[in-house]
Protein backbone atom coordinates (compact mmCIF):
# COMPACT_ATOMS: atom_id res chain seq x y z
CA UNK A 1 0.00 0.00 0.00
CA UNK A 2 2.63 2.43 0.66
CA UNK A 3 4.64 1.81 -2.49
CA UNK A 4 1.26 2.79 -4.45
CA UNK A 5 0.74 5.90 -2.53
CA UNK A 6 4.30 6.78 -3.29
CA UNK A 7 3.89 5.88 -7.23
CA UNK A 8 0.41 7.65 -7.12
CA UNK A 9 2.79 10.57 -5.85
CA UNK A 10 5.10 10.24 -8.65
CA UNK A 11 2.51 10.46 -11.32
CA UNK A 12 0.77 13.49 -9.78
CA UNK A 13 3.72 15.28 -10.39
CA UNK A 14 3.33 17.58 -13.45
CA UNK A 15 0.62 14.42 -14.26
CA UNK A 16 3.08 12.71 -16.90
CA UNK A 17 3.56 9.09 -17.63
CA UNK A 18 6.82 6.92 -16.53
CA UNK A 19 7.98 4.04 -17.58
CA UNK A 20 8.23 1.70 -14.51
CA UNK A 21 11.90 1.73 -14.47
CA UNK A 22 11.67 5.73 -13.86
CA UNK A 23 8.71 5.21 -11.34
CA UNK A 24 11.32 3.07 -9.28
CA UNK A 25 13.89 5.88 -9.65
CA UNK A 26 11.36 8.51 -8.14
CA UNK A 27 10.44 6.63 -5.40
CA UNK A 28 13.32 4.56 -4.44
CA UNK A 29 11.57 1.69 -4.54
CA UNK A 30 13.09 -1.97 -5.76
CA UNK A 31 12.10 -2.01 -9.66
CA UNK A 32 10.11 -5.88 -8.67
CA UNK A 33 8.36 -3.51 -6.08
CA UNK A 34 7.16 -0.89 -7.96
CA UNK A 35 6.22 -3.57 -10.62
CA UNK A 36 4.08 -5.78 -8.64
CA UNK A 37 2.38 -2.00 -7.26
CA UNK A 38 1.90 -1.19 -10.98
CA UNK A 39 0.15 -4.27 -11.47
CA UNK A 40 -2.22 -4.03 -8.67
CA UNK A 41 -3.14 -0.03 -9.39
CA UNK A 42 -4.11 -0.84 -12.91
CA UNK A 43 -6.55 -3.50 -11.56
CA UNK A 44 -8.26 -1.08 -9.36
CA UNK A 45 -8.30 1.25 -12.93
CA UNK A 46 -6.24 4.09 -10.48
CA UNK A 47 -3.47 4.12 -13.62
CA UNK A 48 -3.45 3.56 -17.48
CA UNK A 49 -0.60 2.39 -19.39
CA UNK A 50 0.42 2.20 -22.96
CA UNK A 51 3.00 1.14 -25.07
CA UNK A 52 5.73 3.54 -26.41
CA UNK A 53 7.92 2.17 -28.67
CA UNK A 54 9.29 -0.74 -26.48
CA UNK A 55 8.54 0.62 -23.12
CA UNK A 56 5.15 0.72 -21.44
CA UNK A 57 4.37 4.25 -19.88
CA UNK A 58 2.20 4.72 -16.91
CA UNK A 59 0.09 7.54 -16.79
CA UNK A 60 -1.97 8.09 -13.60
CA UNK A 61 -5.75 7.79 -14.66
CA UNK A 62 -7.58 10.48 -12.90
CA UNK A 63 -9.57 8.60 -10.85
CA UNK A 64 -10.63 9.35 -7.28
CA UNK A 65 -9.95 6.95 -4.35
CA UNK A 66 -8.67 5.99 -0.83
CA UNK A 67 -4.86 5.92 -1.99
CA UNK A 68 -5.49 8.91 -3.99
CA UNK A 69 -6.77 11.19 -1.35
CA UNK A 70 -3.66 9.41 1.11
CA UNK A 71 -1.79 10.53 -2.10
CA UNK A 72 -2.67 14.35 -2.12
CA UNK A 73 -3.01 14.41 1.53
CA UNK A 74 0.60 13.73 2.09
CA UNK A 75 1.35 16.27 -1.07
CA UNK A 76 -0.80 18.93 0.96
CA UNK A 77 0.80 17.99 4.43
CA UNK A 78 4.36 18.92 2.74
CA UNK A 79 3.13 21.97 1.61
CA UNK A 80 1.75 22.96 5.06
CA UNK A 81 5.38 23.31 6.41
CA UNK A 82 5.44 26.94 4.95
CA UNK A 83 3.79 28.68 7.57
CA UNK A 84 2.26 31.15 4.83
CA UNK A 85 0.70 28.38 3.17
CA UNK A 86 -0.72 26.91 6.81
CA UNK A 87 -2.21 30.92 7.60
CA UNK A 88 -3.92 30.46 4.18
CA UNK A 89 -5.59 27.12 4.64
CA UNK A 90 -6.50 27.85 8.32
CA UNK A 91 -8.72 30.99 6.82
CA UNK A 92 -9.74 29.59 3.73
CA UNK A 93 -10.76 26.06 6.26
CA UNK A 94 -12.88 28.32 8.29
CA UNK A 95 -15.19 29.63 5.50
CA UNK A 96 -18.43 28.87 6.03
CA UNK A 97 -19.44 27.48 2.67
CA UNK A 98 -18.39 24.52 0.56
CA UNK A 99 -14.87 25.70 -1.99
CA UNK A 100 -12.38 23.70 -3.53
CA UNK A 101 -8.52 25.32 -3.18
CA UNK A 102 -5.53 24.52 -5.03
CA UNK A 103 -2.36 25.67 -5.19
CA UNK A 104 -0.11 25.70 -8.44
CA UNK A 105 2.55 27.40 -9.91
CA UNK A 106 6.34 27.39 -8.41
CA UNK A 107 4.55 26.50 -4.76
CA UNK A 108 3.36 23.38 -6.50
CA UNK A 109 6.24 22.46 -8.11
CA UNK A 110 8.47 22.86 -5.09
CA UNK A 111 10.57 25.84 -6.46
CA UNK A 112 8.94 28.97 -4.83
CA UNK A 113 11.74 31.06 -3.51
CA UNK A 114 11.29 34.32 -1.07
CA UNK A 115 9.80 36.50 -3.80
CA UNK A 116 7.54 34.27 -5.33
CA UNK A 117 3.54 35.15 -5.01
CA UNK A 118 1.25 32.62 -4.23
CA UNK A 119 -0.61 30.99 -6.89
CA UNK A 120 -4.44 30.20 -5.57
CA UNK A 121 -7.06 28.80 -7.20
CA UNK A 122 -10.47 28.70 -5.55
CA UNK A 123 -13.43 26.81 -7.28
CA UNK A 124 -16.79 28.00 -5.25
CA UNK A 125 -20.26 29.20 -5.67
CA UNK A 126 -20.76 32.53 -7.53
CA UNK A 127 -21.89 34.17 -4.18
CA UNK A 128 -18.94 33.07 -2.58
CA UNK A 129 -16.30 34.65 -4.66
CA UNK A 130 -16.60 38.25 -3.04
CA UNK A 131 -16.00 36.38 0.29
CA UNK A 132 -12.68 34.85 -0.92
CA UNK A 133 -11.43 37.65 -2.62
CA UNK A 134 -12.12 40.16 0.35
CA UNK A 135 -10.57 37.13 2.99
CA UNK A 136 -7.26 36.69 0.53
CA UNK A 137 -7.01 40.18 0.54
CA UNK A 138 -7.01 40.54 4.00
CA UNK A 139 -3.94 38.45 4.56
CA UNK A 140 -0.17 39.97 4.30
CA UNK A 141 0.52 37.66 1.89
CA UNK A 142 1.43 38.11 -1.97
CA UNK A 143 -1.10 36.03 -3.19
CA UNK A 144 -2.24 35.94 -6.76
CA UNK A 145 -5.93 34.51 -6.76
CA UNK A 146 -8.22 33.33 -9.35
CA UNK A 147 -11.68 32.47 -8.00
CA UNK A 148 -14.25 30.09 -10.45
CA UNK A 149 -17.35 28.80 -10.32
CA UNK A 150 -17.24 25.16 -10.99
CA UNK A 151 -19.09 25.48 -14.19
CA UNK A 152 -16.36 27.55 -15.75
CA UNK A 153 -13.71 25.09 -14.19
CA UNK A 154 -14.97 22.36 -16.19
CA UNK A 155 -15.71 24.53 -19.09
CA UNK A 156 -11.61 25.46 -19.13
CA UNK A 157 -10.97 22.10 -18.38
CA UNK A 158 -12.36 20.81 -21.16
CA UNK A 159 -10.36 23.20 -23.55
CA UNK A 160 -7.66 22.18 -25.80
CA UNK A 161 -6.42 26.02 -25.21
CA UNK A 162 -3.96 26.60 -22.70
CA UNK A 163 -5.34 27.86 -20.04
CA UNK A 164 -5.14 28.49 -16.39
CA UNK A 165 -7.05 25.84 -15.35
CA UNK A 166 -5.06 23.18 -17.16
CA UNK A 167 -1.82 24.76 -16.16
CA UNK A 168 -3.57 23.99 -12.41
CA UNK A 169 -4.91 20.64 -13.61
CA UNK A 170 -1.20 19.68 -14.86
CA UNK A 171 0.78 20.57 -11.32
CA UNK A 172 -1.03 21.45 -8.24
CA UNK A 173 -1.47 20.75 -4.88
CA UNK A 174 -5.45 20.29 -3.32
CA UNK A 175 -5.35 22.20 -0.03
CA UNK A 176 -9.35 22.17 0.35
CA UNK A 177 -12.02 19.73 -1.03
CA UNK A 178 -9.59 16.70 -2.95
CA UNK A 179 -12.94 14.11 -3.36
CA UNK A 180 -14.43 17.54 -5.04
CA UNK A 181 -11.94 17.98 -7.42
CA UNK A 182 -11.37 15.05 -8.90
CA UNK A 183 -14.91 14.70 -9.26
CA UNK A 184 -14.93 18.00 -11.49
CA UNK A 185 -11.92 16.58 -13.62
CA UNK A 186 -14.04 13.91 -14.00
CA UNK A 187 -17.05 16.02 -15.31
CA UNK A 188 -14.11 17.97 -17.60
CA UNK A 189 -13.18 14.74 -19.54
Amino acid sequence: MKTEIKIIKALLEGKEGHTIREIAKLTGADYRIVHEAVSRLLKKGLVDKRQVGKAVEITFSNKFSKEVFEAETEKAEGLLKDKNIKVLYEKLGALSFQLTALIFGSYAKGKAGKGSDIDLMVICGEEEEKQVESLVHTLPLNIHLTTLTTTDFVKMAKSKEFNVVNEAIKNSIILIGIENYYRLVGNAK
